[in-house]
C-alpha cells in the first residue's frame, strides 16, 4: 500500500491559546508532518457582501461590515476543538462524543463602542439605550441573550443601573443555507460565529438599530476600527475611566473527538504534550508570547495588553485545578438553568472529560520526548517546515550552460561569488533562504562538474574544485556547502551506477539538476548499521523507510539521494524524485552557523522507487577507493573558504574603520606594528592551509589516476591532514577577526559574527579527532588509513 496523508481537522476560536501558539511556534506541524500527518482548519464560512443591505447604513470610516453570512456544511466533522462562551455550550450539547482534555481562562478586558455623534458620555448616560444581542437560530436565542446580560450586567452595576434600565434588541444572523435550505446547526465555526456576532452587533450600531455596543477580547479591540465610533467611558469603583477595563475570565477549553482519543492515544497525547510546550515557553518568554497573542486574536500588538489580563503567558496551560473548573461547574449551571443543557447535566460532566491524558501529555512534555519551541531566535520559522517548496521552482528555470574545461569553469565560479558576496550577512541575518542563488547556480553549469568527459562533462581535476569551493564559500559560506553532497551524489554514480543510470543521471545533472542528500542519522547505532531501510515489494520495486538529518540543500534539489541498507544490510544509495509520495522535507535546521544551508529533515514513509533509483554503494569499498578522500576534501575547501572570507573581511574592517591604539602612535590601526604582525602570523596559517589543501588535491586526483591501495591511502593521509589544518585555521582566523578589529566589529550590524558561526558548525562535521589519529599512526606506525568512508 502506498504512502497516504492521515488529516487531523481542527476549530479554534480567534483568541490566544496553547494550541495557537503551538502552531505559530511550529514544532506541533513539524511533529506531525514528519509523521504523515497534516493539520487542517475546519473552513470558515464565506462572507458574502450584499450591496442592498449597505443602502441604509451611515458611513463612518472603516464601516465595511454588512453582508450574508452564508452556511456550509462540513464533509467532517473536526477531530480537535478549542472553543469558548457559547462555542463551549454548542459543543457540550452536540451528539458527538468528545472528551475535554484540559481548560484555561483568560481575563479580557472589555470595551463601549458608541457611534462618534452620541451625546453620551458615561456609562450612566445608557439609561434608556436600546442594547443590541446578535443571536444565531432559535436555538441560541436564549443563552445569547444571557451570556450578553451578564457581561453587560457588570457594566451597568457599576453605574448605578438595572437590566430594566436599557432597552434589549435581539438582532439575529442573516444566515442561508449554501444547499438553498434552512440554516443548518453547526454551520459555522466557532471563529466564523464569534465574527458573525461582532459583524452584526456593530452593523446595528452603524444604522441606527443600537445605541452601543460592548466587546471583549479581540472584538474589543477592534470594535472603534469596525464601526468607527468612540469609547464610552465607563466607572469603575465611582470613578470615570478609559473604556476599556476588566472583565470577567473567558473559559476555554481543548477537546478532542472520542474517535480521534480511541483510534490514536499516543498521538493526542503527543499533540497535548505540545500544548503545554508551548505554554511553557509563553511563560519563560512573555514578551514574545504577546506578540504571538496579537497574531492569534487578529489584533495591532500595542492594542493587546488593552484587551487581555498582563498575566495573559501565564495562564496558558491546560490545566485541571479547582480555580477552572469552577468555572466550567458555573457555566453549566448557568446553562442549565436557562434549559440549555439538562438539569442533571453537571452531574455526568465527568463522562466528557479525560483528566488522565493531560497527566501522561504533562509526564511525555517532562521528559523532553517533545520538541521544545525555539522561537525567538533569527532561524527560528520556515515556511518550509510545514509545506515543501512549489514545484514551479524547480521548473522555472533554463537548461544549465555547458562548462568545457576547467579554466572556464574558476571564470563562471569567480563571477557567481562576486554576485552573492553582497547579500551574504542579510541572507544569514533574516535566514533568507537562497532559492534564486541555487537557482543561478544550477544555469551556471557549477553543478555539472565532476561528471566524466565520457558523457558530456568538464570532469575537473580535484585541485580545481577545490579551488571553487574556497572561492564561494569566501563569499557566502551557506551557499559554498551546499553543493557538497551533491558532487558527493554524483560520484557514488560514477563509481557504482550502472551504463543506464549514468546516461540518465548525468544527462539530468548537465541540465541543471541538483542532487540533495539524506545521509546523516540521530540516535543509537548497532554497529554501522542503518535504521533507515529499503525492502522489496516486488515487481521491480522497492520501498524505503526512514529518518535523515542535517540534510543540507535537500530544500533546494530536484533529486533526494538517500542511504538505506537493504534486506542484506549493506548500504545502497538511492535516487529518489523531490515530489515522490512519502518523500517529506522538513526545513527544521536550527544551528547557529551555517543558517541559510536549509540542512533540515528529510522523512521516509513508504517511499516506492524503482531498480533503476538504486545504486550498490557497498561496491565502493570492495577494493581500494579515493571515494572518501574525494568527499571529505570538499569539506577542508569550504573551512578554508570561509577563513579566507574572514579574513579580507578583517583587514578591510581594520583598515576602514578600526582606531589606532594611543600608545601605537599610527596615524591608522593597519600601520600599526603589533596588528600587521598579528596579520602575518594568520598569513602564514591561511597560507599553509592552503598550500596543504592543494597538495591533497593531487592526491586525490593521483589516486584516481593510477588507483591501488597507496595511492588511496596517501589520499586519505593528506586529506586529513589537511582537514585537520583547516580546522585550526578556520577557527583561529575567524575568532582573531574581533582581536585585530576591536570592539566596534562586535556590532550586530557588522554581523561579522557569521564567520566564526559558520566556521565553528561546520567543522564539527567529522570529527578531527580521527583524523588526527590517522595521520600519527602513519607517521609513527607506518599504517595508512583504512580503506573506508569518511577519512
Amino acid at each position: 500500500m502506498s504512502f497516504q496523508w492521515k488529516t487531523i481537522r481542527y476549530d479554534s476560536v480567534k483568541a490566544p491559546g496553547a494550541w495557537q501558539l503551538a502552531l505559530q511556534l511550529q514544532e506541533l506541524a513539524k511533529d506531525l508532518r514528519a509523521s504523515g500527518i497534516r493539520l487542517h482548519p475546519v473552513e470558515a464560512a464565506p462572507v458574502q457582501q450584499a450591496a442592498a443591505a449597505t443602502a441604509a447604513a451611515p458611513v463612518y470610516p472603516g464601516a465595511g461590515l454588512t453582508g450574508t453570512i452564508v452556511k456550509e456544511q462540513h464533509p467532517s466533522a473536526p477531530d480537535i476543538y478549542i472553543c469558548g462562551g457559547t462555542e463551549l455550550l454548542r459543543l457540550l450539547r452536540q451528539e458527538r462524543e468528545i472528551r475535554i482534555a484540559g481548560l484555561y481562562a483568560l481575563e479580557q478586558h472589555e470595551a463601549i463602542s458608541i457611534r462618534p455623534e452620541s451625546a453620551m458620555r458615561s456609562v450612566r448616560d445608557l439609561k434608556g439605550a436600546r442594547i443590541g444581542i446578535a443571536y444565531d437560530g432559535e436555538a441560541d436565542l436564549d443563552v445569547r441573550e444571557a451570556e450578553a446580560k451578564r457581561r453587560w450586567l457588570a457594566q451597568l452595576r457599576q453605574a448605578g443601573l438595572t437590566a430594566a434600565d436599557v432597552q434589549w434588541v435581539r438582532l439575529p444572523l442573516p444566515i442561508y443555507s449554501t444547499h438553498g435550505g434552512a440554516s443548518a446547526e453547526g454551520g459555522l465555526t466557532g471563529s466564523a460565529r464569534y465574527q458573525a456576532y461582532t459583524r452584526r452587533e456593530a452593523l446595528a450600531l452603524l444604522q441606527g438599530e443600537s445605541d452601543a455596543l460592548l466587546a471583549w477580547g479581540p472584538a474589543g479591540a477592534d470594535a472603534l476600527q469596525l464601526t468607527g465610533g468612540r469609547s464610552l467611558e465607563r466607572t469603575a469603583a465611582g470613578n470615570e475611566g478609559a473604556g476599556a477595563g476588566s472583565g470577567q475570565p473567558e473559559l476555554y477549553a481543548v477537546a478532542v473527538s472520542a474517535s480521534l482519543l480511541e483510534k490514536e492515544p499516543e498521538l493526542t497525547e503527543r499533540i497535548l504534550a505540545h500544548l503545554q510546550s508551548a505554554a511553557g515557553w509563553a511563560a519563560r518568554h512573555p514578551q514574545e508570547a504577546l506578540r504571538y497573542a496579537a497574531l492569534a486574536a487578529g489584533i495591532p500588538e500595542a492594542a493587546v495588553e488593552a484587551v487581555y489580563s498582563p498575566s495573559l503567558p501565564y495562564r496558558l496551560q491546560l490545566t485541571w485545578d479547582g480555580s477552572v473548573l469552577g468555572l466550567l461547574e458555573q457555566r453549566i449551571a448557568e446553562w442549565s438553568a436557562l434549559g440549555a443543557l439538562p438539569p442533571a447535566f453537571g452531574a455526568s460532566l465527568h463522562r466528557l472529560t479525560d483528566r488522565d491524558l493531560l497527566g501522561r501529555a504533562n509526564e511525555l512534555q517532562a521528559s523532553g520526548q517533545v520538541q521544545a519551541p525555539s522561537a525567538g531566535g533569527r532561524s527560528a520559522f520556515s515556511p518550509y517546515a510545514v509545506a515543501d517548496v512549489p514545484p514551479a521552482y524547480f521548473t522555472g528555470r533554463k537548461p544549465a550552460y555547458r562548462i568545457q574545461s576547467d579554466e572556464e569553469a574558476l571564470q563562471i565560479a569567480r563571477a557567481f561569488a562576486d554576485e552573492i558576496r553582497d547579500g551574504a550577512s542579510d541572507r544569514d541575518r533574516y535566514r533568507r533562504l537562497p532559492f534564486e542563488e541555487m537557482k543561478r547556480l544550477s544555469e551556471s553549469g557549477l553543478l555539472g562538474l565532476v561528471v566524466p568527459k565520457a558523457y558530456g562533462g568538464p570532469e575537473v581535476s580535484t585541485v580545481t574544485l577545490t579551488e571553487i569551493f574556497k572561492l564561494i564559500s569566501a563569499a557566502d559560506g551557506a551557499i559554498g556547502q551546499i553543493p557538497q553532497n551533491h558532487h558527493f551524489f554524483v560520484k557514488v554514480l560514477e563509481l557504482n551506477g550502472t551504463e543506464e543510470q549514468k546516461r540518465f543521471f548525468f544527462e539530468e545533472v548537465l541540465n541543471g539538476a541538483q542532487f540533495g542528500n539524506g545521509l546523516a542519522e540521530r540516535g543509537p547505532r548497532s554497529g554501522k548499521l542503518m535504521s533507515t531501510r529499503i525492502t522489496w515489494s516486488g515487481e521491480g520495486s522497492w520501498k524505503v523507510n526512514g529518518r535523515k538529518y542535517y540534510c543540507t540543500g535537500s530544500l533546494f534539489a530536484s533529486w533526494i539521494p538517500i542511504y538505506a541498507d537493504d534486506e542484506e544490510e549493506k548500504r545502497v544509495a538511492v535516487y529518489i524524485p523531490r515530489h515522490t509520495e512519502g518523500l517529506i522535507l522538513i526545513d527544521d535546521w536550527s544551528g547557529i552557523g551555517q543558517r541559510t544551508t536549509a540542512s533540515g529533515s528529510v522523512v521516509l514513509r513508504d517511499v516506492e522507487v524503482p531498480d533503476a533509483y538504486i545504486v550498490p554503494h557497498w561496491k565502493t569499498f570492495e577494493a581500494p577507493q579515493y571515494f572518501g578522500a574525494f568527499a571529505q576534501i570538499m569539506h577542508a575547501a569550504l573551512d578554508v573558504g570561509i577563513a579566507v572570507g574572514a579574513m579580507d573581511d578583517a583587514a578591510r574592517f581594520v583598515r576602514e574603520k578600526t582606531r589606532p591604539s594611543i600608545q601605537s602612535g599610527a596615524a591608522r590601526a593597519s600601520e600599526e606594528p603589533y596588528l600587521i604582525k598579528r596579520f602575518g602570523e594568520l598569513g602564514v596559517k591561511l597560507q599553509a592551509a592552503e598550500a596543504l589543501l592543494e597538495k591533497a588535491a593531487r592526491a586525490v586526483d593521483a589516486a584516481r589516476e593510477q588507483l591501488n591501495e597507496q595511492t588511496a591511502g596517501q589520499s586519505s593521509l593528506l586529506v586529513a591532514s589537511a582537514k585537520a589544518v583547516a580546522t585550526d585555521v578556520v577557527i583561529e582566523i575567524t575568532n582573531a577577526l574581533f582581536e585585530a578589529a576591536g570592539t566596534s566589529s562586535m556590532d550586530e550590524k557588522y554581523n561579522l559574527d557569521r564567520h566564526w558561526r559558520n566556521g565553528r558548525i561546520h567543522t564539527l562535521h567529522d570529527p578531527v579527532r580521527w583524523k588526527l589519529h590517522h595521520v600519527g599512526n602513519y607517521y609513527l606506525n607506518g599504517v595508512l588509513p583504512p580503506n573506508q568512508a569518511g577519512l
